[in-house]
């Protein structure tokens, strides 16, 4: 192994263990590899090190190929699960246009609405009604007193400091006062949370793939097949 070779593949190592994503299978094995550098243990090391990252890392085109795919949806309990441009915002804009009509309103939480999700709601001609979703009695009244809601859009992480509402029991509320289609904006909570949307009863979940150290600029689209491929 050449100087310049031993430095990139040193450097390569030290990403892989500071990578969030990265199994310990693989951070042991790097480990390893580093602390057998230049001994009588190096080229067994380097040949199980290589071997382990044959089997841990998948390559940017497996991964798109495997999000897309029946398998990916099923990782998530979904239905469907589709790849879309415009990352996590992206995904949000076609779940709204997949699950509503222009002119169509939905409830959201009594809260700043984030930018681009406000946008997309916008420009695709679509109403907003107001809750508490900290109260979910008052979810349940707003309800009542609007027949003509189509859908409910629900953050999974927090809009506020003070929010400290519950994704499921919101969920199983909505589904239970009127089977409306519910969109939940996992960003920054899929893969960090126990169960994300659709997993606690939505129709669909949208976040971005960069969030999960996945290509820049693609959004993941997972839910029931009627609404990400309408």
């Amino acid at each position: 192994m050449t100087e310049d070779t031993r430095k990139f593949v040193e450097e390569k190592t030290k990403e892989i263990l500071n990578a969030g994503s990265c199994c310990p299978e693989l951070k042991e094995m790097a480990e390893k590899w580093l602390a057998a550098e230049e001994t009588t243990d190096e080229k067994a090391v380097t040949e199980a090190y290589l071997q382990e990252l044959s089997e841990d890392v998948l390559p940017i085109d497996a991964l798109i190929s495997f999000a897309s795919s029946e398998k990916g949806a099923e990782v998530f309990g979904a239905e469907t699960c589709m790849l879309v441009r415009g990352a996590g915002s992206g995904s949000i804009r076609l779940g709204l246009h997949g699950m509503l009509q222009a002119g169509d309103t939905i409830l959201v939480h009594k809260a700043p609405i984030y930018d681009t999700t406000d946008t997309s709601l916008k420009m695709l001609g679509i109403h907003t009604v107001q809750a508490d979703f900290n109260e979910i009695e008052e979810i349940q009244q707003v309800m009542r007193e609007h027949p003509e809601l189509a859908g409910v859009l629900v953050q999974h992480t927090r809009q506020i400091p003070e929010d400290h509402y519950d994704l499921q029991k919101i969920i199983e509320l909505v589904k239970k006062e009127r089977n409306i289609p519910v969109l939940v904006d996992d960003n920054y909570a899929a893969l960090k949370v126990p169960k994300i949307g659709i997993q606690c009863g939505a129709d669909l979940s949208c976040f971005s793939s960069f969030k999960l150290l996945g290509p820049e600029g693609i959004g993941i689209l997972l839910g029931k097949k009627e609404f990400p491929t309408s």
